[in-house]
């Protein structure tokens, strides 16, 4: 209103549209070797990507053998090290005594959820993939070699007893 008393008012709508948040995730989960024996050391390797805004902290990314309670390896990353987009991605390894039977190795993208990635469609910061690991053969030298001491020290003792009968006085 002015001094003339002669008005106007005039309507704005704004929406206030949410942040973009960052999204991590692994694009790709691989073993050093595919079919390991038990107690080989497997290098598992996932490549890990971010999508949106950029990362400054560091978070951490997690391996877990059968489950997402029982952690294997972890790595610190520190988020300034990646490019956001399809493209950029870095690797990330940590090292695994095999144990034998048939495993699903998980890899985690912030493990310990430092990083807020919002909710637009919930957090796939996992991916998973199995591994069979042969169990080694036990060795059968140990017995071999006792029964065939066994089978020496008999023909020893026989011939001990039969020594007269057999070669003479």
């Amino acid at each position: 209103t002015d001094s003339s008393n002669n008005s106007n008012q005039r309507m704005i709508l704004v929406s206030v549209e949410e942040m973009d948040r960052p999204d991590l995730y692994i694009s790709q989960l691989s073993f050093s070797d595919d079919n390991p024996d038990e107690g080989d050391t497997i290098e598992l390797n996932a490549v890990l990507k971010l999508a949106k805004m950029n990362v400054t902290g560091e978070f951490e990314v997690g391996f877990y053998l059968d489950n997402l309670d029982n952690q294997i390896g972890s790595v610190m990353v520190d988020g300034t090290n990646l490019t956001k987009g399809i493209e950029g991605g870095i690797n990330v390894s940590t090292s695994w005594k095999a144990v034998s039977g048939t495993h699903t190795i998980f890899v985690v993208a912030d493990s310990t959820n430092i990083i807020s990635e919002g909710s637009d469609d919930g957090e796939k910061n996992q991916l998973a993939k199995d591994i069979s690991v042969t169990a080694k053969e036990t060795s059968n030298d140990t017995s071999i070699i006792l029964l065939i001491l066994v089978v020496v020290i008999s023909i020893g003792a026989v011939g001990y007893i039969y020594k007269d009968s057999l070669f003479g006085n």
